[in-house]
């Protein structure tokens, strides 16, 4: 489990990319997500389980709008994902995880 988040965090990688507006961008997403995380240990180590799903669920959205980003080449993610761009961008992603394996 912890090689599948390690591998999404390389897909948002910002290194080599050209385009300024986009890495800045990225970082924001990046440091979103960890800030998320950082929060969610609190309220896991307070025994507090629902904030710790909305926490999730929110990081889990910044890094997948992270991934379409860095993929598309775009500052401007869609504020909501149909399923469909869910599925394409975890199918993706999973199946980078299995061919590094």
């Amino acid at each position: 489990m912890g090689n599948e988040h390690r591998h999404i965090y390389e897909e948002v990688s910002v290194k080599n990319l050209e385009n300024p507006l986009i890495k800045k961008q990225l970082e924001q997403q990046l440091y979103l997500v960890q800030t998320y995380m950082n929060i969610t240990a609190i309220f896991l180590d307070l025994n507090m389980p629902k904030p710790c799903f909305i926490l999730c669920n929110w990081s889990l959205d910044a890094i997948l709008k992270a991934v379409y980003m860095k993929r598309h080449g775009s500052i401007f993610p869609p504020r909501e994902f149909s399923l469909d761009t869910y599925w394409n961008l975890l199918k993706m992603s999973s199946l980078d995880i299995a061919l590094q394996r």
